[in-house]
């Protein structure tokens, strides 16, 4: 009974993508259907249901996936985040951010030392 309740609960977002693109055709032969006055409208509203559609129906594919363990999870930290600021001195700080210049400039020791004393 809870396989037929998820199948038809995964069967809501497949029928609105499949309204957003039956939508998007009929703009696409200038076929305007009722609730919607014009094109431009009925066009941005196909766009509407076949995005929200594809958006839930990829979002329990990638939930489904993660709780069988075929999507490895997200990583929590990132590298860059957890590196030790605390108790450096400013000028060392800038000079740090400024790593890449080196590769850049041949004057990179004795350019970047005298900007950023303190």
């Amino acid at each position: 009974m809870l396989r037929f309740f998820v199948l038809m609960l995964i069967l809501i977002p497949i029928a609105s993508a499949a309204y957003g693109i039956k939508l998007l055709r009929d703009v696409l032969f200038a076929s305007l259907q009722f609730p919607y006055p014009y094109l431009w409208m009925q066009f941005f509203a196909g766009l509407f249901f076949l995005g929200v559609g594809l958006y839930l129906i990829g979002g329990f594919v990638v939930f489904r996936d993660r709780k069988n363990g075929k999507i490895p999870a997200r990583r929590t930290k990132n590298k860059r985040t957890t590196q030790k600021t605390e108790g450096m001195i400013p000028s060392v700080f800038l000079m740090r951010s400024f790593h890449w210049l080196k590769h850049y400039s041949i004057a990179y020791s004795r350019i970047l030392p005298k900007i950023f004393i303190i």
